[in-house]
């Protein structure tokens, strides 16, 4: 089935099936080394000329840049003692530079032959394709949950929740009423241009998909209860809290789990589970840990140990604590770890739901 169902790799605005590599290493014919030279193979169509009109020609051939690539890819191009980047530029007949270590900036092709550098720009965004799923996240799609009811009752929360006097238990563990969401999935964007170009795809699917369970009804969801994520109640990291439609249906589920799996034929996509896990954390112990680390001595170099807490009592008395009922009116591209003075998450983008 591998055969019949091989991975999709977009390269620009192509894609093409993904099939086994083979590490071809030259072949040794009497004194000469030969290697096959699929540069001069390469037929684009006509059409798809226009998308090498940024190669130059030069005094000594021709010049192209690959621009916004990020500096993460820049290893697999390079292999280890620069083996990937030698064969590439055997293969292509080209001379590859890339940014220093440790800085951004332009990849750059140069070639006796167009057709060569053609084939070498080719070849580097297969790389970045067949590696793009080790990139880290750095969006997430998510449906902001914030209200002055829900604010103000996740403070009436806190306060009673720290009288309480568990272990582990602090302040710092809270989520700010400001960031309060419910994530459906992990993004993963090579720069603006792709984000610009992905978000149309993510607004129509969402908004077909949504008229399909709500119609055009606005989309509300009550939040109520709380859970814990892992098996021991007295060693908790997360807590978070339920979410439902008023109507108790399973609708608000079948919306979010085809949403993603529609999106997750994109590259874009990092795809986790089969199903959304419809929560909105509320505690979390990896609070404590980032915020002791911003405010600690740059000296210190030390990793600060995640310390968990125990919730029993505050799973006996606030299991079905009310939270309130909130309008969601957006779908937003979140930026990770990225806030504004307001303290919300940074928008990339959004989809409006009202």
């Amino acid at each position: 089935m591998d055969v019949l169902k091989p991975d999709i790799i977009r390269i620009e605005s192509r894609r093409y099936r993904a099939i086994c590599c083979v590490d071809r290493q030259p072949v040794e014919t009497g004194k000469e080394t030969y290697v096959e030279d699929d540069a001069y193979y390469y037929d684009e169509a006509e059409s798809c000329t226009h998308e090498y009109d940024t190669i130059e020609e030069t005094k000594q051939g021709f010049c192209d840049r690959v621009k916004n690539i990020p500096s993460f890819y820049f290893k697999f191009i390079i292999g280890k003692n620069s083996e990937n980047k030698k064969y590439l530029e055997h293969q292509t007949n080209t001379n590859i530079t890339l940014p220093s270590r440790g800085c951004e900036g332009d990849i750059v092709i140069r070639g006796k032959d167009r057709k060569g550098v053609i084939a070498a720009r080719a070849k580097i965004h297969t790389i970045i394709e067949l590696n793009r799923k080790q990139q880290p996240a750095g969006h997430f799609l998510s449906l902001p949950v914030f209200s002055e009811e829900i604010q103000h009752n996740l403070e009436e929360f806190q306060k009673n929740v720290l009288k309480i006097k568990a272990r582990g238990v602090d302040p710092s563990i809270f989520q700010n009423p400001e960031r309060l969401h419910l994530t459906l999935c992990l993004l993963t964007f090579l720069n603006d241009k792709e984000l610009e170009e992905a978000l149309p795809l993510i607004t129509e699917q969402t908004k077909l998909i949504k008229s399909k369970y709500f119609n055009d009804a606005p989309l509300r969801v009550c939040v109520r209860g709380v859970e814990y994520m892992n098996d021991d109640p007295s060693e908790v990291d997360v807590l978070y809290a339920r979410v439902s439609l008023p109507d108790a249906s399973h609708r608000l589920q079948s919306f979010l789990d085809e949403l993603v799996a529609t999106l997750a034929s994109s590259d874009f996509l990092k795809a986790q589970y089969d199903n959304v896990k419809i929560h909105i954390t509320i505690m979390n112990t990896l609070f404590r840990e980032r915020r002791r680390e911003a405010t600690a001595s740059k000296n210190d170099s030390r990793k600060m140990q995640r310390v968990t807490f125990d919730a029993r009592k505050i799973l006996q008395e606030f299991s079905d604590f009310n939270f309130g009922e909130v309008k969601i009116e957006s779908l937003d591209i979140s930026v990770k770890g990225s806030f504004t003075s307001d303290g919300e998450y940074k928008r990339a983008g959004l989809v409006l739901l009202a």
